[in-house]
């Protein structure tokens, strides 16, 4: 949060008596994964173990994702989901 707080548009800004570009800290992903479909519901349950998981459910597939973004498990269905509601067990 602290480098979205401190970044600017980095887009050209024109006066009507100078011309000047003022520019900032350009945004970059950490990480992207490209799922080849569209997400329908995104869940990062609040668990106490070291590792965190990051739930995604697609059209046609349930993802979970380490937090660097890596493909831990990937589960295809066999229907069409409307929602999901992760918990601990």
């Amino acid at each position: 949060y602290e480098t979205l707080a401190v970044a600017t548009d980095a887009d050209t800004k024109q006066d009507s008596d100078q011309q000047s570009k003022s520019s900032g800290k350009r945004l970059t992903a950490d990480w992207t994964l490209v799922l080849g479909e569209e997400a329908l519901d995104i869940c990062v349950p609040n668990t106490s173990s070291a590792m965190s998981s990051i739930f995604v459910l697609g059209e046609r597939n349930f993802f979970c994702l380490k937090d660097n973004g890596q493909i831990r498990f990937m589960k295809k269905l066999e229907f069409n989901p409307s929602c999901f509601l992760p918990y601990g067990s």
